[in-house]
């Protein structure tokens, strides 16, 4: 059994002011940020991003859409998150056949100006089929919450970051 839950969302309307907002204010622009953490069988714990409460929702939400239309194709295929950050680890998803490796690379460089060859590579595997629902139960919700936040603005919001 796979459970998703989103935690601690919050809106920022103007992110460059820092000024946050409850969900339940959720406006088309605004961007969502919290955790995504998935629950497998009641004892595996997966996260999607970097900080356990401040993942941007909607990258996720593009990035979940675009790796989901590759899965209904059944091909094998490796998806990079393609939004890091300054100073952010590589993650990587390399689906085959049978299992999904989500390899996080971190280079040591701390500079952010010169790429340091050096690097410490995270890897975790799953079984294909249980990732592929992973990514289409955390799909639905994200639009069930912004859906529950604001019927009008939510429907916005999805199409606004839908790939």
């Amino acid at each position: 059994m796979i459970k998703v839950t989103l935690k601690d969302l919050i809106c920022f309307k103007d992110p460059e002011n820092g000024n946050s907002f409850p969900l339940s204010s959720l406006s088309e622009y605004d961007r969502i940020y919290g955790g995504i953490y998935v629950c497998i069988d009641d004892n595996t714990n997966f996260k999607f991003g970097w900080s356990f409460s401040h993942s941007y929702i909607g990258e996720w939400y593009y990035v979940l859409q675009r790796m989901h239309r590759k899965i209904l194709k059944g091909e094998n295929f490796s998806y990079e998150y393609p939004f890091p950050g300054q100073g952010e680890p590589i993650l990587e998803f390399v689906f085959d056949t049978i299992e999904v490796l989500v390899r996080t690379t971190y280079y040591l460089d701390d500079s952010w100006t010169v790429v340091d060859e050096r690097s410490e590579i995270e890897e975790e595997r799953f079984e294909r089929k249980i990732f592929e629902l992973i990514v289409s139960e955390c799909i639905k919700k994200i639009e069930e919450t912004v859906l529950v936040a604001s019927q009008t603005e939510g429907k916005k919001w999805i199409a606004r970051n839908t790939d």
